[in-house]
């Protein structure tokens, strides 16, 4: 359900808005100049009680809260200016409940960035992001309607709080994304004080092409390459290397 209003004058008034969809509650406030260069003076969003959970089955469980409020750049240019419709300001998401995957709760604590929007192009940037335990993220990411990436930097990330299959890690290093119409790619490069991750992989219509996915402590060595088909099932065609290694050094096994 969904209720409206405006309140004010022909040349400026507020609008709001206020819904709520299964178990979350919601609210926007629009200050509007229709005869002005930029119309919209400011944007706020609000909600609370988000669920994943509620949304869809097999999301995880969260409580989520939103706030967001953006207005007009000043001296903006462009077509976007001309357009009346350049916006920045920040967004912030708070998680209430975080948790394991593996007992069904979501491993994010907060997200928090500023934003840009101009037209079709959204940038995030300042992107801080804090997981359970003491892992931090930071980074950025942009999307132009067709094209994106995002960059992360981590520090301190305990693999354990994510999954209770993992044993403690304390993760550091850098990951990149590309996606868009032509398809995706991701690079990712991490080290522990007891191992090293690295892993390269585009993804081009149907398959996967996993360039290169390598797993390496003292001495021990796991490296696949090849390709992967996506909807054909039991389509691949991978080469890998094992070398001393131990499955127990990075996972919880049964006694």
């Amino acid at each position: 359900r969904i209720t409206a209003s405006a309140a004010g004058t022909i040349e400026s008034f507020e609008i709001s808005a206020d819904g709520g969809w299964r178990g979350a509650a919601a609210s926007a406030r629009a200050e509007v100049l229709p005869f002005a260069p930029a119309p919209l003076r400011r944007l706020r969003l609000d909600a609370s009680g988000i669920d994943p959970a509620r949304i869809h089955a097999g999301l995880p469980r969260a409580a989520v809260s939103l706030h967001a409020e953006l207005e007009p750049i000043a001296g903006a240019s462009g077509d976007s200016a001309r357009d009346g419709f350049e916006l920045a300001g920040s967004a912030e998401l708070l998680n209430r409940s975080p948790g394991p995957l593996d007992r069904g709760a979501l491993p994010l604590a907060r997200v928090r960035t500023s934003l840009r929007w101009a037209g079709a192009r959204v940038d995030l940037e300042d992107v801080f992001l804090e997981i359970p335990g003491s892992g931090l993220a930071t980074g950025r990411a942009g999307w132009d309607g067709r094209n994106g990436s995002a960059e992360l930097a981590i520090r301190g990330l305990d693999l354990a709080r994510m999954h209770a299959r993992f044993k403690p890690t304390r993760l550091s290093g850098k990951a990149r994304a590309e996606f868009g119409e032509a398809g995706e790619a991701m690079t990712a490069e991490f080290a522990d004080p007891r191992f090293e991750l690295a892993f390269d992989a585009r993804r081009v219509e149907d398959r996967l092409r996993v360039q290169r996915a390598r797993l390496s402590a003292r001495g021990a060595e796991l490296s696949i390459e090849g390709t992967l088909g996506l909807k054909e099932p039991n389509a691949f065609d991978l080469a890998g290397r094992l070398k001393r290694f131990d499955p127990s050094a990075f996972l919880e096994m049964p006694a």
